[in-house]
């Protein structure tokens, strides 16, 4: 359906069911999730680029993939 940010090698694909879960009573799916976190970061490079510069945003399942990964050395 879109692409965000557009034109961007790490881009976030957002399909119809994504979308499908901003509906009331529906539970945000990780794509949104990480959407807005990425919609907001992209703003505030924007508006307080000083600021973004001090920050990263991880995906969603960067914890699970750490603690999935550190298991992996025990």
């Amino acid at each position: 359906l879109l692409s965000f940010p557009p034109g961007d090698a790490r881009h976030l694909d957002i399909r119809l069911h994504d979308i499908k879960s901003l509906e009331p009573g529906v539970l945000l799916n990780d794509t949104m999730l990480e959407f807005g976190l990425r919609f907001w970061f992209h703003d505030l490079r924007n508006s307080r680029p000083l600021i973004a510069g001090q920050m990263h945003i991880f995906s969603n399942f960067f914890f699970t993939k750490l603690t999935t990964s550190m298991c992996a050395f025990s």
